[in-house]
């Protein structure tokens, strides 16, 4: 089938061709202010089509003009922008709210132990499952290397206890092996670090960290295996001798 163009079905602005004029006025929408039949006074004014199209992958704050990747990093941050009118008044709102509960020991109590009691229930819940990384990080993948090149066995990756996972487990021994990153450093963690380890050791655990950093120091793995051979040495029940005169 042949479409012959007529003359009067071209675009004035594009110089695109139709074969009917419900196309071809279809298509002229799509140029907005250089359409034939718009104003004069709107000549060179975005309408609101065009502020859509401009704004469709851009993400910024509309009180500090802070930009994002995502709309949900934005919404994040439109919430606490310092920039906002009733910036201080959220503040203080949250504030109140946190001091409220804070102030109450009973109540912090009663929410810590139901939290508890839930993430036990529901170890899918815990928040280090879900915002940890699920790739091993790169002092990992060397400390994991080591210890398969120097033949130790017995160890898992992420073995889970309670509510608490567990870097380098070695079950049958009860000792946890840990990599802990710069971040651990951090006031926070280091009191997060110390409930856990006082609750592995409550459970039997032997509990070993290791700086990130010394992982990644070539001069320093002679002396981690060496730890960590003598920590098995010491941890295995030694063989029960056989008696004297009995048969095999």
């Amino acid at each position: 089938m042949i479409v012959i163009y007529m003359d009067n079905l071209i675009c004035e602005v594009c110089n695109k061709s139709f074969d009917n004029y419900r196309k071809l006025n279809g298509h002229k929408s799509s140029h907005q202010d250089k359409r034939r039949g718009r104003s004069k006074k709107y000549i060179g004014i975005k309408s609101k089509y065009d502020v859509r199209k401009d704004r469709q992958n851009f993400h910024d704050c509309k009180f500090c003009g802070k930009i994002f990747e995502t709309g949900s990093k934005l919404g994040g941050h439109v919430s606490h922008c310092p920039k906002r009118p009733d910036y201080e008044d959220l503040a203080k709102s949250r504030k109140f709210h946190c001091q409220r509960i804070s102030k109450d020991p009973n109540t912090r109590e009663k929410i810590r132990s139901s939290v508890k009691e839930y993430l036990i229930k529901n170890p899918n819940k815990i928040p280090y499952l879900k915002n940890h990384a699920s790739k091993k990080s790169f002092p990992e993948l060397i400390f994991e290397q080591l210890l398969i090149d120097n033949g130790i066995t017995g160890w898992t990756y992420n073995f889970r206890v309670g509510t608490y996972i567990f870097d380098y487990a070695f079950p049958d021994l009860k000792l946890d092996i840990e990599i802990d990153g710069s971040q651990h450093k951090q006031p926070r963690l280091v009191e997060h670090d110390k409930r856990r380890d006082e609750f592995s050791r409550s459970l039997g655990w032997t509990v070993k960290r290791y700086e990130a950093k010394l992982v990644k120091d070539k001069s320093t793995h002679y002396t981690i295996i060496e730890e960590i051979k003598q920590l098995i040495k010491d941890l295995t029940p030694p063989c029960p001798e056989w008696p004297k005169g009995a048969a095999f």
